[in-house]
């Protein structure tokens, strides 16, 4: 099988050249791998319409975790947190009302 390397127009990939895909499995079985993180067990979601769904579902998928939205923790590193990125609805509200007229 080839493929067209997007990066390259009119270049072609074999088979063997192909990056391997170490979440295909888990994509295909439950779209989501359950990896061990600071002695807890966190979902990485690994399809589309599931990630679209947990950043709509901030009950369930949390960002108010100081320090761990970035994977490995920053809490060696920094003493601020990152807002709104670790900020949960209606907090951080205020926060993007800010920053929105940057992007």
């Amino acid at each position: 099988m080839r493929r067209t390397d997007e990066s390259s127009p009119g270049m072609s990939l074999s088979e063997s050249q192909t990056p391997s895909d170490p979440f295909r499995q888990a994509r295909q079985d439950s779209g989501v791998l359950e990896c061990p993180f600071q002695g807890k067990r966190l979902p990485m979601i690994l399809r589309h319409p599931e990630i679209r769904k947990a950043a709509k579902d901030w009950q369930t998928f949390s960002s108010d975790a100081p320090f761990r939205v970035p994977i490995p923790s920053e809490e060696a590193v920094r003493s601020v947190r990152q807002l709104p990125i670790e900020t949960n609805p209606p907090e951080h509200t205020e926060y993007r009302r800010i920053v929105e007229p940057f992007f």
